[in-house]
């Protein structure tokens, strides 16, 4: 099972995207380790009711509605807002590259 997700590797071989035709792309893993771990009658867990108070409620309400929203066009966005935009990259006349 894989933990989070691939990260570029620090061994990665520099890229020419402008030149290189082929090359290879190197990423590292984190892998969850196999845990076998025995319990017995003996051992002893604590047990957690959390009851949830209106704070607690209010924030998985907006996390889902920040997660579960529709986009729309603004002129102006705040903290939390996302942007999103296509950058394109121009010569020293202004004409895309």
């Amino acid at each position: 099972r894989t933990l989070g997700e691939p990260l570029p590797s620090e061994t990665q071989a520099h890229i020419n995207w402008e030149t290189d035709e082929a090359f290879e792309l190197a990423w590292d893993l984190g892998l969850a380790p196999e845990i076998d771990i025995k319990f017995t009658k003996k051992d002893k867990f604590p047990f957690y009711k959390i009851l949830p108070n209106d704070e607690l409620r209010k924030n998985y309400i907006e996390s889902y509605q920040n997660r579960n929203g529709k986009y729309v066009n603004v002129e102006v966005t705040d903290e939390k807002g996302l942007v999103k935009a296509t950058l394109t990259e121009l010569n020293s006349d202004e004409s895309p590259r």
